[in-house]
């Protein structure tokens, strides 16, 4: 999972997403649009409650987007990642 806010600043990432993201350098404060533009591009035009696939590091995942703020002070973007199993 990762959490941004609407400036695009990372302010959550699950240990998961952490690692998964090392390579680029995404760490809590980060801009993500800086480090991760075209994950930014892709994700920037998704509804809410709405999945987009993804290739990460040569592997295939779901991402939905979840807008914070409807019941709570924070705003932004929760995104959670699901890695896609390959068909045997």
């Amino acid at each position: 999972m990762i959490g941004m806010d609407d400036d695009g600043v990372i302010v959550f990432l699950n240990t998961t997403a952490e690692a998964l993201f090392a390579a680029e350098g995404l760490t809590i404060g980060q801009d993500a649009r800086a480090l991760l533009p075209a994950f930014c591009d892709a994700i920037d035009g998704m509804g809410a409650n709405r999945t987009l696939p993804v290739q990460i590091n040569c592997q295939d995942y779901r991402v939905t987007c979840q807008r914070m703020g409807e019941h709570s002070l924070s705003r932004g973007k929760l995104l959670t990642l699901v890695k896609q199993e390959e068909n045997a």
